[in-house]
Order: C-alpha cells, then sequence, then structure tokens
C-alpha cells in the first residue's frame, strides 16, 4: 500500500528508530519545516529504552517559555501524530484549535489532560490522512517529548 506523502516525508527525516517504529528528533522536526530535503542518507539511530528514558528526562527539565525544538536538538522524540499535529498548528488557524480544544475538554476545567489531548492526536491523524492509509500507530505505551512536557514522565 502506498503511503501519503506526509508520512513519506516524515520516514525521511526521522533519524531514530525504538520498538521498529521511526521517530523524528526534534531537530529533524525544525529541518523537515525548514529544508526542501534531506541532504544527506539518514541510517536510523536504534535506541534502547535506556536511551529514551534519557531522552524523556531532558525533556522533562526543559522550561515552560524556552524553544523546546532547538533546546533539545537530537535529544527527544516526536511521533508521527504529532509531526501531523505540529504541522496543522503552523498551517491552521488558531481558532479551530481552540474549538477543538473545547470540544475536548470534557471534565469542563478549562485543561486537557493526557487522555483528552491523545484522543485531539488520533483525530487529528485520522483527518490528515483521509483517502491514505492510515498509519501504523506508534509503538504501545511511549512516551514522547511533547508528552513529558506537557503531562510529566508518568
Amino acid at each position: 500500500p502506498a503511503l501519503s506523502a506526509r508520512r513519506l516525508r516524515f520516514n525521511q527525516f526521522a533519524s531514530v528508530e525504538y520498538q521498529q517504529e521511526p521517530y523524528m528528533t526534534p531537530r529533524d522536526f525544525l529541518f523537515s519545516v525548514m529544508l526542501e530535503k534531506v541532504d544527506r542518507k539518514l541510517q536510523k539511530r536504534v535506541l534502547t529504552k535506556k536511551d529514551v528514558d534519557q531522552m524523556l528526562a531532558s525533556s522533562a527539565r526543559v522550561r515552560p517559555g524556552s524553544e523546546l525544538f532547538r533546546t533539545l536538538g537530537d535529544n527527544g522524540l516526536v511521533s508521527y501524530t504529532e509531526y501531523l499535529f505540529l504541522l496543522t498548528i503552523l498551517t491552521k488557524p488558531h481558532t479551530g484549535f481552540h474549538i477543538a480544544f473545547k470540544m475536548l475538554d470534557v471534565d469542563g476545567n478549562e485543561h486537557v489532560d493526557k487522555k483528552e489531548f491523545l484522543k485531539l492526536i488520533t483525530a487529528n491523524n485520522s483527518s490528515a490522512s483521509l483517502g491514505a492509509q492510515r498509519p501504523a500507530e506508534e509503538a504501545e505505551g511511549v512516551n514522547t517529548s511533547l508528552q513529558t512536557l506537557f503531562f510529566g514522565r508518568n
């Protein structure tokens, strides 16, 4: 089955792999947005659980208001669904996200918890891949840098 153009681009720039699933680092994401094409052949670095834990520890230390992607560089994980989410944030009007977050704030506390956030990510992923085969899900239970930053390591 053919992969969508976005999935192909994600795979081209993703430089790490964990549990047989490709991931971007924050630096990879920046390059994917700024560059026309990958200017080098990437051999994906296979991460161990220890590597991922170290990356998430770095993500947990990032302070609000800092330049997240520049601060973390190659020391963080971005999943495919988060890649789609981040691209959507960069290209869609703010009002659409405000409405989506209000809809997902099930308990009405004006905060989106991790469960609600993952629903938004899944909904964004589904709408972005309409007409294409649904991409493989990320490795089960893997926290990423965005999830760690927003909701903590646990």
